[in-house]
């Protein structure tokens, strides 16, 4: 209760926004330039927010493109599978 009640001050005054007083990653973030979120406008911060999101969605991509080494035991079977997603790229531009 005191926190909601410490959060409604902080809304009241202006000096965060909602998305900066509940986003989640701030440490996570903390060596991204300082401060994260300007308090300027809600549509600021949450583009900045948004920002944020596409940088998680661009990580767990590039983790789901490894996922396939992890499941080919050898080397033969892993150079295979590179060879076929690159051929099907330069088909796929070719044509």
């Amino acid at each position: 209760a005191k926190e909601v009640a410490e959060a409604k001050e902080i809304l009241k005054s202006g000096k965060r926004t909602v998305v900066a007083l509940l986003f989640p990653f701030t440490e996570f973030f903390s060596d991204a330039p300082q401060p994260l979120f300007t308090g300027e406008s809600y549509d600021a911060d949450l583009e900045i927010a948004t920002g944020c999101y596409r940088y998680f969605e661009n990580t767990f991509r590039q983790i789901e493109e490894c996922r396939a080494f992890e499941l080919l035991r050898n080397s033969h079977d892993r150079g295979n599978y590179l060879i076929t997603t690159h051929a099907r790229i330069i088909a796929m531009t070719c044509t």
